[in-house]
């Protein structure tokens, strides 16, 4: 299947690159004149833990390429959408296909432009940096799902799946705006740590003030998803069952309730929230007790932005009614 990757940055380099190493014919595409020339001239080389690899590619800049396109992996930034389609769209038939590999709910504007049987969703959430012009950093390895707008599971996204897979391992979902609701929600939190020039480790460590901020951003994304009728998804490190389970506690703890009913909660570390900033981005490892009337989280490496974080325990106090009504039936691991 010959392909466009229309955005060769870091998600597009990497995906262009893996494509062209498992013998695909594929075209990276980008603005970025330099990089093209980089790649042209030396091929893409990409830094990665697991090994260093570098590979010979086709490269062209948007007034270089010529139609038609049959299959393209659009990976520009979300704010640049409008204009890679402006310059994709002439060279599409009625039988092209092209699949947002962004952040975003870009899918929605793609679908606007070409409808959406041609259009197909993807989350991504591995992650890549770009370092210099033909030179891209692997930074670690997650989710990539693929799914019709429309729910159905079809042979074309099967095959793209299968195709994909050389470029991380990839599945089929039936609600990929679940999905894709669920990585928006993440990533409040993210775009809130971007405003300062600190670590997001180091954001969230920060006391309550910017921790309720964090909670409540993240809080209101899920809120926004669920009027609109989005089933949000789990994936990697988030759950939003999680948040379900904790978030009316958390609301009363932000909220400085300390009515009767509340018991002593003794602070075990400097993340006494990180669990409720983080908005139940969890790992495995997170478990739920609560004795005496108090929920408990033994979190390490809560989240990949956090994998360094020490191990802690951490607890936030929990009126005794709500274990008796909603908490005790059962917090999701």
């Amino acid at each position: 299947m010959d392909m466009i990757v229309w955005g060769a940055g870091a998600i597009g380099g990497i995906t262009g690159g893996a494509l062209t190493r498992a013998g695909h014919d594929v075209l990276l595409v980008d603005i970025h004149e330099e990089h093209v020339a980089a790649l042209t001239r030396d091929g893409l080389s990409v830094e990665d833990a697991r090994g260093d690899w570098q590979v010979p590619v086709k490269a062209a800049t948007p007034p270089e390429v010529r139609g038609p396109l049959r299959l393209v992996l659009l990976a520009v930034k979300a704010q640049a959408t409008s204009a890679a389609l402006d310059q994709i769209v002439p060279h599409l038939t009625d039988a092209s296909v092209v699949v947002s590999v962004q952040n975003g709910l870009n899918e929605e504007l793609i679908a606007e432009r070409i409808g959406a049987a041609r259009t197909i969703g993807c989350l991504v959430n591995w992650a890549a940096d770009w370092i210099a012009p033909g030179r891209i950093r692997f930074g670690g390895t997650g989710s990539f799902r693929l799914g019709e707008l429309d729910g159905r599971i079809t042979p074309r996204v099967r095959e793209l799946a299968d195709i994909l897979a050389v470029v991380q391992p990839t599945t089929v979902t039936e609600n990929i705006w679940g999905c894709l609701w669920a990585k928006t929600c993440l990533a409040a939190l993210l775009f809130a740590t971007a405003l300062t020039d600190e670590t997001v480790y180091d954001v969230v460590e920060r006391p309550v003030p910017t921790q309720r901020m964090l909670v409540l951003l993240v809080a209101e994304a899920m809120a926004v998803a669920e009027a609109a009728g989005v089933r949000l998804v789990a994936f990697d490190e988030y759950d939003p069952k999680i948040h379900d389970a904790i978030m009316g506690p958390v609301e009363e703890f932000l909220t400085g309730d300390t009515s009767p009913g509340y018991q002593e909660a003794p602070v075990g570390g400097a993340f006494v929230l990180v669990q409720m900033a983080d908005m139940c981005v969890a790992s495995e490892t997170t478990r739920f007790i609560y004795p005496e009337g108090k929920i408990g989280t033994t979190a390490g490496g809560i989240s990949s932005v956090m994998a360094r974080m020490p191990q802690l325990t951490s607890w936030m106090p929990v009126p005794k009614s709500r274990l008796r009504t909603k908490v005790s039936t059962g917090v999701p691991r």
